[in-house]
């Protein structure tokens, strides 16, 4: 019994602590959003900016965001519901910068922090495969 009630309030602090951190993410967004700051830059890519350019493109479609414009910047959204992410990427040698004016939430100015972080990741990991891993998607 003693067990059953400890496991019960392990499992309510995680859950507690999990609803934190997407609160926290959302907060943010909106401050971000109100204070007029919707620029993020993700640098240290180590890359030419075609490669970068080339394989952020893959990942945007992979991740069905609408192409509005696939130059320089790359333009584009997503519709979700309340959320409406809208990215203006502009691409440089070894960097990008992400630039998320006009994004709303619930009608309201927000910077979409949590979808900026998953193009950085997979940004990140893809220019680390080969370019013909990359373009043939080889698994081991």
């Amino acid at each position: 019994m003693k067990t059953t009630k400890t496991a019960r309030i392990v499992i309510i602090s995680i859950l507690m602590s999990l609803v934190g951190c997407t609160t926290n993410t959302t907060d943010n967004s909106i401050m971000f959003g109100e204070q007029g700051n919707p620029t993020m830059v993700i640098g240290d890519l180590q890359a030419s900016k075609a490669d970068i350019h080339s394989v952020l493109m893959k990942i945007l479609r992979e991740r069905r965001w609408n192409v509005l414009d696939d130059g320089n910047p790359i333009v584009v959204e997503q519709l979700n519901g309340m959320q409406h992410p809208k990215l203006q990427i502009h691409v440089y040698s070894g960097k990008i910068v992400v630039d998320s004016k006009g994004s709303l939430r619930d009608g309201q100015p927000y910077v979409p922090l949590s979808y900026m972080s998953y193009i950085r990741k997979s940004l990140v990991r893809d220019l680390r495969t080969t370019e013909y891993e990359r373009y043939n998607k080889v698994n081991d």
